[in-house]
């Protein structure tokens, strides 16, 4: 048989053409590798996105709760605060007609002593701090102090002796 002169010829010509088109099938692979991988990372994204915006929802609604539970007890706070400071003037005011009955007097400090509201409500207070609502610097000015107690219970003391002072006297 006889081959025509050019089939060498054509021979590496297709061999080059078989070559690249190899490479060129090793380079769509690779792209189409790279797309997978970068569609998978795409996708990982995009759940670490949501992921975040719903960490992001949680911390903002938490972030609004203490302060609105703070701004309760700040109200609290400030509306003891009152009472306590009407209740020491009435006890000052009634203290002039105590006479050496303690009746009155042991009614007054029963009135005053908050040692069975306070401890609760420091209690309570304390839970928040830990349970990390609000922070102990916040608090402190939200919890009443057993010296403000004692300030009340020791105003009463200097009324009943004063009293028992001046009703001994008028005799």
């Amino acid at each position: 048989m006889i081959r025509p002169i050019c089939a060498p010829l054509n021979y590496g010509g297709i061999n080059h053409a078989r070559d690249r088109r190899g490479s060129a099938q090793s380079a769509v692979n690779a792209a189409r590798e790279q797309l997978a991988n970068r569609q998978r990372e795409l996708e990982r994204q995009r759940l670490e996105q949501v992921n975040f915006g719903n960490q992001k929802t949680q911390v903002t609604a938490q972030l609004r709760n203490p302060s609105l539970s703070l701004s309760q007890l700040e109200t609290r706070e400030l509306t003891l605060a009152n009472i306590a400071q009407q209740i020491r003037k009435i006890v000052q005011h009634l203290g002039s007609f105590v006479s050496r009955s303690s009746v009155l007097y042991n009614e007054l400090q029963d009135l005053t002593s908050f040692e069975n509201l306070v401890k609760p409500l420091n209690f309570i207070m304390t839970k928040v701090i830990e349970n990390g609502e609000t922070t102990k610097e916040t608090a402190g000015t939200t919890q009443i102090s057993s010296v403000e107690v004692h300030l009340t219970s020791d105003t009463l003391d200097l009324i009943k002796s004063a009293c028992t002072f001046f009703a001994c006297e008028r005799r």
